[in-house]
């Protein structure tokens, strides 16, 4: 036998045990590969359980805003294991809890009171038994309960704030503005600045149904226009003169919607009521709107325009209620508010988050 021979035989005995090696090798590699891809199916999975914990807890602070806005005792329910009598919701194969820390009380794991109004809610979302995999995740938010019917006060003014350095106005009843008050030592009641709530006030829209269209509102001279009640819509009031608009409420309130600018001026506006429940004037127009009352005679009305400016000027007395923009003061004519327009049906309800955090269980 030749040397090549010999060669070759040697390499054919070689070939057993390389395969032998590259086994021994290659099981543990796709040992490993399969450990991983086990890892990384799992990790898709929690995550997945993740984000939908996070969502269901979201879904319940949703359900609480709700809850609190529609009855401010509302406190939630604590339990997942009270699932079989209802205190836990089912969401996307998901539950959640709710608890609700009212005003006055201390949250968990706080040592402050809540002021009025404000609310923690914490709600915690659990997905069950994914491929064996349990999440919870937990959302603390808190929230202010905004809840002011539209005359609650005789001057409620947004961004403009409310001017009272002209003339010698005194306003008997509180302010609330999300401005600020000059000369607020005019004032009997309590002044609230910065309060952003009211910028929450919607403009009103005019009525679908109305007694009549009244179009431009323009009185000179001697004239008179009577009102009887109903609910009357107009795009713009202008009196002058000795002119005026009568109230006559004898049968019911009388209710003015005006899409334009309203300047009260001559005689003005004679509620012959002298309450101003019976005359109410919504203002729909655009920012920027006025509305201007310094007419001689007594004004008894509560006028809802969140987007007017107003003015009142002259000597004469204005009872009722004010929901403006701004309000300036020109003369001497003094702002009492009729106690009985306060809670008129209207105005700002809701629940709004202050703060949102997650919390790991």
């Amino acid at each position: 036998m030749d040397k090549k021979n010999i060669f070759l035989l040697t390499e054919k005995g070689m070939v057993l045990p390389l395969v032998v090696l590259m086994v021994l090798v290659l099981i543990p590699v796709g040992l490993g590969l399969s450990n991983l891809t086990k890892i990384e199916t799992e990790a898709t999975v929690r995550a997945k359980a993740t984000i939908r914990a996070v969502q269901v807890a979201d879904a319940g602070i949703k359900r609480a805003m709700v809850e609190v806005t529609n009855n401010p005792g509302y406190t939630g329910f604590s339990s997942f294991a009270s699932e079989s009598v209802g205190s836990v919701d089912t969401l996307s194969s998901g539950q959640y809890s709710i608890g609700v820390s009212t005003p006055g009380s201390i949250p968990p794991g706080e040592s402050a009171v809540l002021p009025d109004g404000r609310y923690q809610i914490s709600a915690i979302g659990y997905v069950p038994n994914v491929t064996n995999i349990q999440e919870k995740r937990k959302i603390v938010v808190t929230a202010e309960r905004i809840d002011i019917a539209p005359f609650d006060f005789a001057i409620t003014a947004g961004a403009g704030g409310v001017d009272l350095s002209g003339g010698d106005c005194q306003i008997q009843g509180d302010v609330i503005t999300s401005g600020t008050v000059t000369n607020p030592e005019r004032v009997t009641g309590t002044v609230s600045e910065g309060e952003s709530a009211v910028d929450d006030f919607e403009p009103p829209e005019m009525p679908g149904v109305y007694t009549s269209d009244l179009g431009e509102i323009n009185l000179v001279g001697l004239a008179d226009l009577v009102l009887t009640a109903g609910t009357y819509i107009c795009s713009s009031i202008n009196i002058g003169g000795t002119a005026r608009i009568t109230i006559d409420s004898t049968l019911g309130p009388v209710i003015i919607y005006c899409s334009g600018d309203i300047d009260a001026g001559g005689t003005g506006i004679v509620n012959s009521s002298l309450d101003a429940t019976n005359f109410l004037i919504y203002g729909t127009g655009p920012v920027g709107s006025t509305v201007r009352f310094d007419g001689t005679a007594d004004l008894y009305a509560a006028v809802y325009a969140p987007a007017y400016d107003a003015i009142l000027s002259g000597t004469s007395l204005a009872d009722g209620s004010m929901n403006v923009h701004s309000f300036t003061s020109l003369g001497t004519a003094d702002m009492d508010y009729n106690d009985a327009l306060n809670g008129l049906p209207g105005g700002v309800l809701k629940t709004k988050i202050l703060s949102w955090r997650e919390e790991k269980i």
